[in-house]
């Protein structure tokens, strides 16, 4: 998740940018579309990876949805699909649709990406299927204008001062609200899990399936459990990866600190093992300690780097992004000591969110699923509170994850989030690191808990967020259940 703050600059004619058809009818949601494949758009900018090198065969078509859901014949936006087809057709066993993490993050091209990080004998037996979600990316994104002070990660996720205080994280947030109140246009309180999951359906009717396999990580996962929820009979295998827990997006937001708590260890262990390379510390807690000091110190005296000013919650928000996956850990070791002896080299920041500046239609479609998903709590005070708790219990995150955002001041979400039913066949394959730094291990089983016995968990003693699924142990188990359609038991691995 990532925040933003000051001044707007209105984005003009957003009319043209949304994609709306005002006054058109919905296309029949029991009637399947019409998909014309042909060439795709060019990769869409990502703030977490590389662009993605698309395969030659896949291919990408448009489908109409409605923009309200209670008013299907009201108007409609444009989504954009991609499919890359087996080349295996003989021994096809059905179509797989890959949803994106973010939110805010493009979804296109992962059929590409598919073809490396999904087991073999999964790209063999079925056709991949990707799409950016509505309000983002190539399916009329939306824009709120909002200015990019505001849009810079270091900012985007919401760190209270130094001394606790959140003053500036309220005007911030009270800016963004605003911007996307006055220039947000028509689609952006529609933009929800929901609908994203309700669009998702659209799109295996225009398939002309009577159900769809599908499989997301991080985000990605919360858009399946809502899917299985709301559509449980037309979901056939569906795999989440790394798992948000049943409350969505905001509830992950929360469990942040405690996730980056469980996660730290398994960096802090790798460190002191070579104490004599990076001088954190013989042991895990003088590894923790001297992060935890380098970060006081920045926040007291900044460091600058390059074009870039590293304070400590710089240093924290970097630490996070680096326990994302443990290749990262020689990387911020040698973040961590170089701070604390106030010597970086310029490029040391290049890489890291302190230096990275996002789009508008990330941070604004980003902002409309958390807020248009879940009302927030509207009193400052509670923020502010809860930030010096959350502070006390949980120092490695600086107290970000109990902090404003702009859902505070944001209009009431149109309807209740989606309540994750346990009711349905049983399809669903969780997987989790018990070490992983963004989705907690914790909320997995809550998510499994939510699902029942329609679920199965495989918990993997690891770290990082995103289990590889081509392994050994992860790999055999996922491979077994799209081959066969059977769920396995809850299984630990690693």
């Amino acid at each position: 998740m990532m925040r933003i703050g000051t001044g707007v600059r209105v984005v003009a004619a957003l009319t043209g940018v949304l994609l709306v058809t005002a006054g058109c009818a919905a296309t029949d949601g029991n009637k399947a579309q019409a998909l014309e494949w042909g060439s795709c758009p060019p990769p869409a900018a990502s703030t977490t990876t590389a662009p993605v090198v698309v395969d030659p065969g896949q291919q990408c078509a448009k489908i109409t949805v409605p923009v309200d859901y209670s008013h299907p014949g009201a108007d409609t936006l444009a989504l954009t699909v991609s499919r890359l087809r087996t080349s295996k057709p003989g021994e096809r066993l059905g179509d797989l649709i890959i949803g994106q993490g973010g939110p805010g993050e493009p979804g296109l091209d992962l059929p590409s990406e598919g073809l490396t990080t999904l087991p073999a004998a999964v790209r063999d037996h079925f056709d991949l299927y990707g799409l950016d979600y509505r309000g983002m990316a190539n399916s009329s994104p939306i824009q709120c204008g909002i200015d990019e002070s505001d849009r810079q990660a270091l900012v985007g996720v919401p760190y209270p001062a130094p001394d606790g205080d959140i003053s500036a994280d309220i005007a911030r947030a009270h800016r963004i609200a605003e911007a996307c109140l006055q220039h947000g246009g028509t689609v952006l309180p529609h933009v929800t899990t929901a609908n994203i999951a309700r669009d998702i359906d659209r799109f295996r009717i225009a398939l002309g399936d009577d159900k769809i396999s599908y499989t997301g990580v991080s985000y990605g996962t919360y858009v399946g459990a809502v899917y299985v929820s709301l559509f449980p009979d037309h979901a056939d295998r569906v795999l989440l990866n790394s798992v948000d827990p049943p409350g969505g997006v905001r509830d992950g937001i929360e469990n942040k600190g405690l996730a980056v708590d469980q996660a730290f260890p398994w960096f802090a262990r790798w460190a002191a093992e070579r104490d004599g390379d990076y001088h954190l510390g013989s042991t895990a807690d003088e590894v923790r300690s001297a992060t935890l000091a380098a970060s006081r110190a920045l926040n007291t005296t900044p460091l600058t780097v390059g074009d870039h000013t590293l304070t400590g919650n710089a240093l924290l928000l970097g630490v996070q992004s680096l326990l994302e996956q443990p290749q990262y850990f020689p990387l911020m070791a040698g973040l961590i000591s170089g701070a604390a002896a106030r010597n970086l080299p310029a490029a040391a920041l290049s890489g890291l969110p302190v230096a990275r500046v996002f789009p508008d239609n990330f941070v604004s479609s980003q902002d409309a699923v958390l807020c248009g998903d879940t009302a927030w709590p509207t009193d400052p005070a509670q923020y502010a509170a809860a930030v010096t708790d959350n502070l006390r219990r949980y120092p490695l995150t600086g107290g970000s994850p109990a902090d404003i955002w702009p859902c505070a001041f944001w209009s009431k979400p149109l309807e209740p989030p989606v309540a994750i039913s346990s009711t349905g066949p049983a399809k669903v394959l969780l997987v989790n690191n018990t070490g992983d730094p963004s989705t907690t291990y914790a909320g997995a089983q809550a998510m499994r808990n939510a699902l029942g016995s329609r679920s199965a968990l495989i918990t993997v003693e690891g770290v990082g967020h995103g289990v590889p699924i081509t392994g050994d142990c992860v790999g055999r188990t996922v491979e077994n259940y799209f081959l066969t359609d059977a769920l396995p038991p809850d299984t630990r691995c690693g």
